[in-house]
């Protein structure tokens, strides 16, 4: 998926998944590895820890959307809803 087009599904999903799934520390941890690997000069590193980044965070948006439109209860069907989030990732997604 081209990159200009990532960002504007992620925003039709949810704004952020910092208020509900992860903290600002979080979150600057998980973009820490891809920074080191630019600045070390490492493309190899820093794309495969893009795409994991890429992979975590639309996960993540697809719960939280899931959770908010199609009436899943986050900790009741939390076996369920993660097997629907993979379902829709795995259809709609392809090697980044």
């Amino acid at each position: 998926m081209p990159a200009a087009r990532l960002r504007t599904h992620t925003q039709i999903l949810t704004d952020s998944t910092v208020r509900s799934e992860r903290s600002l520390s979080d979150v600057y941890a998980e973009h820490l590895p891809i920074i080191e690997a630019i600045a070390e000069g490492d493309a190899r590193a820093a794309r495969q820890r893009m795409s994991e980044h890429i992979t975590t965070t639309g996960r993540l948006l697809l719960r939280q959307t899931l959770v908010r439109t199609a009436g899943f209860d986050a900790l009741a069907d939390a076996a369920l809803l993660d097997a629907r989030v993979e379902e829709i990732w795995d259809a709609h997604t392809g090697e980044f």
